[in-house]
């Protein structure tokens, strides 16, 4: 057995995936409002459009958006970091059909998450209409399920981008780095 230890990872990203949100969201918030405003169907340029094509153009970023916008349990998250869309939602004191409603939504939202994450492949095809929760003729009692699964998404897409954006504006210390600003810190 190799004498070296094994780094314990103790976020759901890697370090190279974290490189990766640094090097592609570092200083670019226009970015960012262009990959919401894909996601939620607003108008976007044509030049949006190509850097989207661009910036997404390698499976190892598209991959990395779905692990933040879409995390599914895998066998080698750190502890503490299992999770997933289902686990998020609350049906503790809920009615059976309350549940259901709620159940349904969570659906549609992981619905509404997978369209969008393809648009980043292709920013041409069909975005998530945010209008569809609006009362249809044929399913009228779903009305209040898709509009908990819009407003869902809205909320859902903007706090993950807020995430890429706090991520990707991190600074890196080496030990040897915090120590050198620690010691200056207790100068002051």
């Amino acid at each position: 057995m190799s004498n070296e230890k094994r780094k314990v990872q103790s976020m759901r990203i890697s370090d190279a995936e974290f490189e990766l949100l640094k090097s592609t969201f570092s200083e670019r918030e226009e970015l960012l409002k262009t990959i919401r405003n894909l996601f939620f169907g607003l108008p976007i340029t044509d030049d949006e459009k190509k850097q989207i094509r661009e910036t997404f153009s390698g499976e190892a970023l598209r991959k990395l958006m779905r692990k933040q916008f879409l995390p599914e349990l895998q066998n080698d998250l750190p502890i503490g970091q299992a999770i997933d869309l289902w686990m998020t939602i609350d049906l503790k004191d809920k009615a059976p059909e309350q549940a259901r409603y709620i159940v349904i939504a969570r659906k549609l939202l992981i619905e509404m998450v997978e369209q969008s994450l393809k648009l980043l492949e292709n920013p041409d095809l069909v975005p998530v209409d945010l209008t569809e929760w609006q009362i249809k003729e044929e399913a009228p009692d779903l009305v209040g399920t898709s509009l908990i699964a819009r407003n869902t998404f809205i909320s859902h897409t903007d706090q993950q981008l807020a995430v890429i954006r706090t991520l990707a504006g991190q600074k890196l210390e080496t030990v040897e780095e915090t120590k050198k600003r620690l010691l200056q810190d207790s100068s002051k």
